[in-house]
């Protein structure tokens, strides 16, 4: 199955997109054509003129990732629910282990990704809390 007007590739700038239409319908395609249902398939999209963000999806079945980059932080759903690493995989077949507390419902997945095509803006739809960095001091 293929989506007109829409190559499949591992990243999108979503600056030109008027509606998330054609890649919400490619993203639906991808997961209904997955071949290993515990792998999912992730990209990143962005908007080329504001690098101060981006939002990072996967498609894996009825759960998906969802995850909010900027420069010097990075944003997971609150209520994430996987509670391990999870595999998925970009659509050159590049592995990305997506860690855990990153997966949400699939359709919360469809609805940010078209609240950020719309907005051009970290989706709000999603309740975010920052993650830790790797380096920051423990208690």
């Amino acid at each position: 199955m293929t989506t007109p007007g829409l190559a499949r590739q591992d990243a999108y700038d979503v600056a030109a997109m008027a509606t998330a239409d054609d890649l919400v319908s490619m993203l639906k395609a991808v997961n209904a054509e997955r071949e290993r249902p515990d792998a999912g398939v992730v990209w990143w999209l962005h908007v080329a003129d504001q690098p101060d963000g981006e939002l990072i999806v996967g498609v894996r079945g009825a759960h998906g990732v969802a995850l909010w980059s900027e420069p010097s932080r990075s944003f997971r759903p609150e209520d994430g629910a996987n509670v391990d690493h999870v595999d998925y995989f970009t659509w050159l077949g590049h592995h990305y282990t997506q860690p855990p507390r990153t997966e949400v419902p699939v359709e919360h997945v469809y609805q940010a990704v078209a609240e950020f095509v719309r907005t051009k803006a970290r989706p709000n739809c999603i309740r975010w809390v920052e993650v830790p960095s790797p380096t920051a001091p423990t208690a």
